[in-house]
């Protein structure tokens, strides 16, 4: 380890009024985790004493708890929790997800080749207990891993840029995009970052700014599709309300603007409110303030409208006044989206018809996530241990 770095990883973990969930996470990866871990709770919930109370009972120097009750967008709350990583890479996941052991394995082979990041894969989901249940089949916890592959590529940030953009900047997490969110990045990428921006994170949404940042500054990047982390899905998140349709609607609705004054939507990207168009708007502002030379590859307008077109019927209006604003067909558009519906159709029978029984895993009754962490390590371990 780089002696000017205090730990080997820092976990950051972002939260905000969801304090059991941010406990129990907790329980967990401290419990995965050594002394060369770093863990930072930077908590802008309305009450800080839940977690609060719980840190100190802890007593642990390795885990800092930062509360500020100001009002702050996601991109600044993420920024401030940066500032305060000490480890030589960094990792951001989410208030409800957890951490398996062989991320220190990853941080070691990180470390050997002096890596500026590691994407691991995203194929361990758990589904927190619920009533009614998020999932079918989850009311008393349910986890699943698929398609690993323990093969390390490596990656090409500049083709990783290029297939983000031809994309509209969405599916990001299905490619080999660098990233921070559930990914591991060296702390002195991390501040190339904040010297070119300002800040380390910007736009509205931290995630895809970093993921856009990273392509732009990294250069030896390697991927594999085994986790480091679990992905979780608790009622609260972002994830579960997406899934039932919460975060579409009028942009004045978007809580992406919270913290943000008189922020510049770009013309680019329609009025309205989806996943999709956070990320776009977001990637696009990541790709103007880090496009210094000017590269010769642009965003895929008509890719992203004819997507949007084809998922949100209720948005025709804003997305042609978008299309017609820039220029381009909305009748190409139209014709478009039934390519793209007939596409994804055909994409997801093929995945069905091809997938083994042995592609996917899955675990009922799991009612924490310690129990999710051991599930995932056992079967990780014993799948590498039958490939080698």
């Amino acid at each position: 380890m780089d002696n000017q770095y205090m730990y080997k990883l820092t976990i950051i973990i972002p939260t905000k009024n969801r304090q059991f969930y941010c406990i129990e996470s907790m329980k967990q990866i401290i419990d995965a985790t050594n002394e060369s871990v770093q863990i930072i709770i930077q908590d802008n919930s309305d009450d800080e004493k839940p977690l609060k109370d719980f840190c100190d009972r802890l007593s642990l120097e390795r885990v800092l708890y930062h509360y500020n009750n100001r009002v702050l967008s996601f991109v600044d709350n993420f920024s401030e929790a940066v500032e305060f990583s000490l480890g030589e890479y960094v990792c951001m996941i989410g208030d409800d997800d957890g951490v398996l052991p062989r991320i220190m394995d990853i941080v070691e082979i990180a470390q050997k080749e002096d890596i500026d990041c590691f994407i691991p894969g995203l194929n361990s989901v758990y589904f927190w207990p619920s009533d009614p249940p998020i999932v079918k089949g989850a009311i008393n916890g349910y986890e699943y891993i698929s398609y690993l592959d323990d093969t390390i590529r490596v990656v090409n940030p500049q083709k990783s840029l290029k297939a983000l953009l031809k994309r509209g900047f969405q599916d990001y997490q299905k490619l080999d995009v660098p990233r921070l969110y559930h990914g591991l990045v060296h702390k002195r990428v991390l501040n190339l970052i904040k010297n070119k921006a300002g800040k380390y994170f910007d736009g509205l949404t931290p995630d895809m700014f970093m993921a856009v940042a990273l392509c732009f500054v990294c250069n030896k990047v390697l991927a594999q599709n085994v986790p480091v982390t679990i992905s979780g899905i608790c009622p609260k998140s972002g994830s579960s309300a997406s899934a039932s349709g919460a975060h579409t609607g009028s942009l004045s609705d978007a809580p992406h603007f919270i913290g943000h004054n008189n922020y510049e939507w770009d013309k680019r990207i329609p009025y309205v409110y989806s996943v999709e168009t956070i990320w776009a708007e977001t990637g696009l502002k990541s790709f103007d303030i880090f496009n210094s030379d000017k590269l010769s590859i642009s965003f895929d307008s008509m890719y992203f409208l004819s997507r949007l077109w084809a998922k949100y019927p209720q948005f025709h209006n804003e997305i042609a006044l978008s299309a017609k604003e820039q220029k381009i067909s909305v009748y190409k558009i139209c014709l478009y989206s039934y390519y793209i519906r007939i596409y994804q159709l055909f994409k997801k029978v093929i995945k069905r018809i091809m997938r083994k029984k042995k592609d996917v895993i899955r675990f009922y009754e799991i009612f924490d996530m310690v129990s999710a962490a051991e599930k995932a390590d056992n079967y990780i371990i014993n799948f590498t241990e039958r490939v080698l």
